[in-house]
């Protein structure tokens, strides 16, 4: 029984264990699958009649090292055991177990998974290379270094990616393009711009980045970089944050924040936006999880944004018009899973059908205009900020008096000692929740602001006999 699985001329399996096979003349064409993991075949010879070969077709071929060509081949042509088109202009699989040794002068392209899983540590590749297709160098997990050759124009997506030892890579001048995931899954540190690169997307490097700094030929008629964070050339839109910021205030130029562009910043603790910004595109902010404070500028509505994290983080602080707002407090619309800050907040009470977006609300609360519709909890914490900030009037104080004890609470579970101080002198805590505060306090390990309680008990003289010394 012959090891081939044919069927209407195509080879859709191989089930031998030979390692020097010649394919039956015939074949027309060879599958993705035709081939067993841990395949055996070290050489393999096509017939005359083969005529497609499919992108993955030696992808499980890892000992694979020679593929030969009979010569009547229409379309294929064999150097020293790898593949080529019959005009030695386009690579088309250099085998796994064959040492990379350098390509003809006549190749132009390195065509799609040529080299798909090969276990170089190094590669040159030689001038005269004007494209690097798609996946051409995938799950090279070896791969330390490449040279590219100045002749080089396009590197298309997922070329590199998976080359997670993949440090260095010199971008030579005269690239003009790079594909979405390029350089996915590699190690790279630093990544410099050539003048020729006329466009960058964040997602040429893959969600999860190491670069540590990126910096731009000054010829660069497109792109430059401040401080390692990569811009258009006007400075007027973010492209692409490294990994290791933490802090980052986006310079007054700036109006629009690219999809991904922050997509590597899983360290970054603090984002202050520019008055000047207009538009955050999809996505923007996906790897920001340690994100803590976000800084809306004085100017933001809420309108023309699209500012979308994957979920509302409880322990995220927005701060706007000098007042931070836990995110908690900003309740998601369940009726989607889009921008956070376009909806409405909702309480016990439904908002009115007419009810403005959350941001406009807000800066009209702060700045005077207290008939406007919140939730009790949200209309307690703006008063109370707006209180905080000097202004006394009774309209504010009697907002905060009936709710004196969730604030007081709210206080103290964020252990801010300095505004706990300060309510319970301004509006003190009923009797009966005077104690239930303080076991709150000791039971949050609190002492500062449980100091605060026991030195207002003491005030009130109902210290004596409780049992609680400083």
């Amino acid at each position: 029984m012959l090891p081939f699985d044919i069927f209407k001329g195509r080879l859709r399996h191989y089930h031998g264990h030979d390692t020097h096979v010649t394919l039956p003349n015939g074949i027309i064409g060879i599958d993705d699958s035709a081939f067993p993991r841990s395949c055996p075949i070290e050489e393999l010879t096509l017939p005359p009649s083969c005529l497609m070969i499919s992108i993955k077709a030696f992808a499980r071929c890892r000992r694979l090292r020679a593929v030969h060509v009979h010569p009547l081949s229409p379309f294929f042509r064999e150097v020293d055991g790898a593949l080529y088109d019959d005009a030695h202009e386009v690579l088309l699989y250099w085998p796994c177990a064959k040492p990379f040794t350098g390509l003809p002068p006549t190749v132009r392209q390195i065509y799609r998974n040529a080299m798909y899983g090969h276990s170089a540590v190094t590669l040159d590749i030689p001038e005269g290379v004007e494209t690097i297709a798609d996946s051409a160098f995938m799950d090279c997990v070896s791969l330390t270094s490449v040279t590219l050759p100045s002749s080089l124009r396009t590197i298309e997506q997922n070329a590199f990616a998976g080359c997670m030892s993949l440090e260095t890579v010199v971008l030579p001048n005269g690239l003009q393009s790079i594909g979405t995931d390029a350089f996915k899954g590699c190690a790279l540190r630093t990544l410099h711009l050539p003048a020729s690169l006329t466009a960058f997307d964040a997602e040429i490097l893959g969600k999860d980045s190491t670069i540590g700094s990126i910096t731009v030929d000054p010829a660069n008629a497109c792109l430059t970089a401040v401080g390692g964070v990569l811009y258009d050339k006007a400075v007027t839109k973010l492209l692409f944050c490294p990994s290791p910021v933490r802090e980052l205030v986006l310079p007054d130029t700036v109006t629009q924040i690219a999809a991904q562009a922050l997509q590597s910043c899983h360290m970054l603790t603090s984002l202050t936006l520019p008055e000047s910004l207009e538009q955050i595109e999809p996505h923007a902010f996906d790897g920001c999880t340690s994100l803590r404070t976000l800084t809306f500028p004085d100017s933001f509505r809420g309108n023309g944004w699209q500012s979308r994290f994957r979920r509302t983080d409880p322990g995220r602080t927005i701060r706007f018009c000098g007042v931070d707002i836990p995110e908690g407090d900003i309740s998601d619309d369940r009726r989607t899973t889009t921008s956070i800050y376009s909806h409405y907040d909702r309480g016990e009470d439904m908002p009115p059908d007419d009810v403005p977006p959350f941001f406009e609300r807000v800066h009209a609360f702060l700045h005077g205009s207290t008939d406007v519709w919140f939730d009790a909890r949200m209309r307690l914490w703006l008063a109370w900020n707006v209180y905080r900030r000097g202004d006394r009037s009774p309209a504010i104080t009697a907002m905060i008096a009936p709710q004196r004890g969730a604030l007081l609470r709210r206080l103290l579970e964020e252990r801010d000692e300095a505004a706990l101080t300060e309510a319970v002198a301004a509006f003190p805590p009923d009797d009966d929740d005077l104690d239930p505060l303080l076991a709150m306090a000791e039971e949050k390990g609190a002492r500062a602001c449980w100091i605060v309680l026991v030195n207002e008990k003491r005030r009130r003289g109902s210290l004596a006999g409780s049992g609680m010394t400083l």
